[in-house]
């Protein structure tokens, strides 16, 4: 029994969180910290010690599609900010270095 009670808190939790989700950098307040460093405070698992990277395992694996992404160079759309960041590095890498020149 307790563990239905555990599963339904939960889910009410989900949608709770859900609704307070309108920006991506609404996903910080799912970082916590402790004297280690920060971590995930849904999973509570995932730990690193930059607040971004556990940001970013936040939006991948519990939110994985609240965002979309689009990248101004070519349109293409992304799930994570992660995911948009290794697109524009792998994709339009040479943009950047075209446009250092042209400063």
């Amino acid at each position: 029994m307790k563990a239905i009670s555990k599963a339904i808190i939960k889910c009410i939790n989900t949608v709770v969180v859900l609704d307070s989700l309108s920006r991506p950098e609404d996903l910080f307040k799912f970082v916590e910290r402790d004297e280690v460093g920060p971590f995930c405070g849904i999973c509570r698992i995932f730990r690193h010690k930059s607040n971004s990277n556990v940001r970013n395992h936040v939006e991948s694996k519990h939110f994985p599609f609240k965002f979309v992404y689009t990248c101004e160079v070519c349109g293409k759309q992304v799930k994570t900010k992660a995911s948009l960041s290794t697109h524009k590095s792998e994709q339009h890498r040479n943009m950047a270095k075209i446009g250092e020149r042209h400063r």
